[in-house]
């Protein structure tokens, strides 16, 4: 069922889309596929999305603004499709003034949900699409705080509904969709090196990166053939170890040849709203550990589709990867259920509950 194009819905982000970002990518598939609906489609990208500007960032902002206006910079152009009928808009910052006047707006990340909880109501009905416990951004106190705001809930994940729950609000689960498409199996698994690992590099210390460089000393003093590699959107930390082979921000293709040339793929995160990487990986036809979180047990069926170590644990991962590549015929049979074991998420159902959760009423009541 389509809807008129007058269905005006504008999504809030809390920075431009240059760089690769899981949280990013989920809204630009919402956006495009809700456009795709009859949904007249807006995202914004603010320069800065402080809580409080001075003159000084006011200047820098608007600056910044005016540059990446020219040359488009701020867009994902270079790593993922958004459909042109998605209006993206660049703003110096989230105040209301910048921001169309629609019937949705959401709020995607906390900083764009302190700035959406000052709007007055003629902008639109106010959402807020939780895709994390963003206690990495502000405090746990903070985070709570938001999502008391008087906003429609949308989480990606039963554990963030759970969170909602017991602080006493209401929130829509909408689980993420998969892209069984553009990650796919190309190199059957057992035509890979059977002890190379692969993991994503990230700066935020609640990605467990570093736990992993700890169990990947020990694995190359256990097994001196391992073949490990990692990647990110920015350059080769100087802090890796030269034995890690690292590729720069690489292209959807290239990040599916990566999955494919990979027998066991490692999730170290400490702390996820959904694990957009680790699914990749499976649906790659990875053998996958991830830590045993909140984010990852959507997906994760242990022993089954995956296998779930101990968060905050290099002795775990170490235990895990040796498992897998003691046990080959182990490996390639979780490898070999994990695409299949994620079919059931699918964009086409996910943005039709999606749609469904911002169409539908707010409960007169909170449950007791």
């Amino acid at each position: 069922m389509k809807h008129s194009p007058a269905k005006r819905i504008t999504f809030l982000l809390n920075s431009e889309g240059h760089l690769p970002a899981g949280g990013k990518r989920v809204v630009y598939e919402y956006a495009s596929r809700l456009a795709a609906r009859g949904w007249d489609v807006a995202v914004v990208h603010p320069v800065d999305v402080s809580a409080s500007l001075t003159v000084k960032k006011k200047i820098v902002a608007i600056l910044r603004f005016f540059k990446w206006k020219v040359t488009k910079s701020f867009l994902p152009t270079k790593w993922f499709w958004v459909s042109p009928s998605v209006r993206m808009i660049l703003a110096p910052f989230l105040s209301h003034h910048f921001v169309p006047t629609s019937d949705y707006i959401i709020a995607c990340p906390i900083q764009a949900a302190l700035w959406l909880n000052r709007y007055p109501r003629r902008k639109g009905r106010k959402l807020y699409f939780i895709q994390g416990f963003e206690d990495w951004e502000m405090s746990p106190d903070i985070v709570m705080a938001t999502w008391k705001f008087p906003m429609k809930k949308i989480v990606v994940a039963l554990w963030l509904q759970d969170i909602a729950a017991a602080a006493g609000e209401t929130a829509c689960y909408v689980p993420n969709g998969l892209d069984n498409k553009a990650f796919a199996v190309t190199i059957p698994y057992g035509a890979r090196f059977p002890r190379s690992v692969l993991f994503v590099h990230h700066s935020l210390a609640l990605k467990g990166v570093s736990f992993m460089l700890d169990a990947l000393v020990e694995l190359k003093r256990m097994f001196p053939d391992l073949a490990a590699h990692c990647f990110a959107p920015y350059p080769r930390p100087s802090s890796l170890p030269d034995f890690i082979t690292f590729t720069s921000n690489p292209s959807q293709p290239g990040l599916r040849d990566l999955y494919n040339k990979s027998a066991v793929f490692v999730a170290p995160s400490l702390s996820e709203g959904w694990g957009l990487p680790p699914c990749e990986a499976m649906l790659c036809g990875c053998a996958v550990i991830a830590t045993d979180i909140g984010g990852h047990r959507e997906f994760v069926e242990d022993g089954r589709n995956a296998v779930l170590c101990k968060p905050g644990s290099a002795e775990s991962i170490v235990e895990k990867v040796e498992l897998l590549f003691r046990n080959p015929a182990m490996a390639s049979c979780i490898a070999e259920h994990a695409p299949i074991s994620l079919q059931k998420f699918n964009w086409e159902t996910s943005v039709q509950i999606f749609e469904k959760a911002i169409l539908e009423d707010e409960p007169s009541e909170k449950p007791a």
